[in-house]
């Protein structure tokens, strides 16, 4: 190698910078040298001319896990990393276990061989987590209902800051989740009972009690055969425990209204000292009992020309609030072929004194998003059917789904917050997010180059609707 300069007179000259050896004799040293001036220049990631077909590694998911994790983060459900770590001697990362189960759910929810297979496919930020198997899932589950209390208490702490102390409309209800298998164990908890979705099957209860917001804030698992009317009270007491509510009113469907549940009800006490305030439907088959109290409102309903009628009764001390839609009527007295003077109507019982009638109603008819919730948790989280044989088992896959739940309801409120084009659910927008991938390529004698997909208008729009910054190309992920 020669370099061209001019001496002191200004005549041309030539002088040798390095000296290689014989150009016939060169060989592989060519590469070799080329690979390594490239280094020295720091383009070693640039391919070399006749190097060989690049090697691509298949792309892998991340916008979803992302965002999910982010979330997670700050909701500041990562303190379990260091609380289950003081709690117990497992020497694997119990939270990054357990959040990998939960972020399943929300991503492709799968049985939990079928995650070990969905981690191969995505990039999980900020951990490494190639190595897990079956049996870590399984004892991370047994961890999550031996150390319950604390995770129960970090997780009403991320939950609180979303819950008004002044007033929580709190909504209840139960559903029945299908369980496989004919074996039978100590304390079972899979009986038979009459499904939601009709016919008697093998399954156990789930109560969930959430915000009017849609927030969820207790779940509890329950046998197969339990009375629905019986879980009212103990759930909303673990409620109560958990957050510093001053005044509650508690709403529940028709399934849950008895004479001796209201007894019940109206004798809890708040710590405050404030009493349980409640909206109770009345159950149809009971509708008659109160055909002659309701008969002066049935000579209003029948000389009316508005659609949607409200009026209230006094019953056993308390309020009887009644609405009568006219076209529903309508087509209840259409499937009978009779009319009947409580078509169209739904009755409410409450002991709230300052609501207003229509506030009332509205407060209840509120109670369908937490139907949204079940349909969430049986659809898109994929609860049932349940596969797991122990009970604790079956508790532990009730409480992922529920932690599940609610990363799904705080994506929710906050899109709801921040609106985006279209995207009007936690589903839709992570199923956009997943197309943000990481890949990798390998030229032959080089270092791989690794990136991030690029992010369009709509995925960075619905980033900051989630309050979710992009993903950073400086942290560690699985695959890069």
């Amino acid at each position: 190698m020669v370099e061209a300069y001019r001496d002191d007179t200004g005549r041309p000259k030539q002088r040798t910078v390095a000296t290689f050896g014989r150009l016939d004799q060169l060989g592989d040293s060519i590469k070799s040298m080329h690979e390594g001036l490239s280094r020295l220049l720091g383009v070693d990631g640039a391919p070399a001319a006749g190097s060989g077909a690049p090697q691509f590694e298949s792309s892998r998911a991340l916008g979803d896990v992302w965002v999910l994790t982010q979330i997670w983060k700050q909701l500041g459900l990562d303190r379990l990393r260091r609380v289950l770590k003081q709690r117990t001697r497992h020497r694997i990362d119990l939270e990054a276990l357990l959040r990998v189960m939960v972020i399943n759910r929300l991503c492709d929810a799968d049985s939990k061989l079928g995650t070990l297979r969905w981690i191969k496919t995505v990039s999980l930020p900020e951990t490494d987590l190639d190595a897990i198997n079956h049996q870590q899932l399984l004892r991370t589950m047994d961890a999550l209902l031996e150390h319950q209390e604390v995770i129960d208490q970090v997780l009403a702490d991320a939950v609180r800051p979303l819950v008004s102390e002044d007033l929580s409309v709190v909504f209840y209800d139960m559903t029945t989740i299908r369980a496989e298998g004919l074996s039978e164990t100590d304390e079972e908890i899979r009986q038979f009972g009459k499904s939601k979705e009709g016919g008697l099957a093998r399954q156990f209860m789930l109560g969930l009690v959430q915000t009017a917001e849609g927030i969820p804030l207790y779940h509890e698992v329950f046998p197969g055969n339990t009375a629905e009317v019986g879980t009212l009270k103990s759930s909303l007491l673990k409620v109560l425990e958990r957050f510093p509510i001053k005044r509650v009113i508690a709403v529940a469907d028709r399934g849950l209204l008895s004479l001796d549940n209201l007894e019940t009800l109206q004798k809890i006490v708040l710590p405050s000292g404030a009493p349980l305030e409640f909206i109770l439907a009345v159950p149809g088959r009971r509708y008659n009992e109160f055909a002659d109290l309701l008969a002066p409102f049935n000579q209003r309903v029948q000389h009316a020309e508005e659609p949607d009628i409200v009026g209230e009764e006094q019953w056993n001390n308390l309020r009887l609030v009644v609405a009568h839609n006219r076209y529903r009527a309508a087509e209840q007295t259409a499937q009978r072929d009779a009319s009947i003077a409580l078509d169209g109507k739904l009755l409410l019982v409450t002991n709230t004194e300052d609501l207003k009638a229509s506030e009332v109603i509205a407060r209840y008819k509120s109670l369908a998003d937490i139907e949204r919730g079940f349909k969430m948790l049986k659809s898109d989280i994929e609860i049932g059917p349940v596969y797991h044989r122990l009970p604790d088992r079956i508790r532990a896959h009730a409480y992922i789904c529920f932690i599940a739940l609610v990363l799904a309801r705080v994506m929710r409120e906050r899109l709801y917050q921040n609106p985006v084009p279209d995207i009007c659910s936690p589903e839709r927008a992570l199923s956009i997010l997943r197309r943000i991938q990481t890949h990798q390529v390998t030229f032959e004698g080089q270092a791989p180059i690794t990136g991030i997909s690029a992010i369009d208008a709509e995925q960075a729009a619905i980033l900051a609707s989630l309050k979710v910054k992009k993903p950073l190309t400086d942290l560690a992920y699985v695959n890069l």
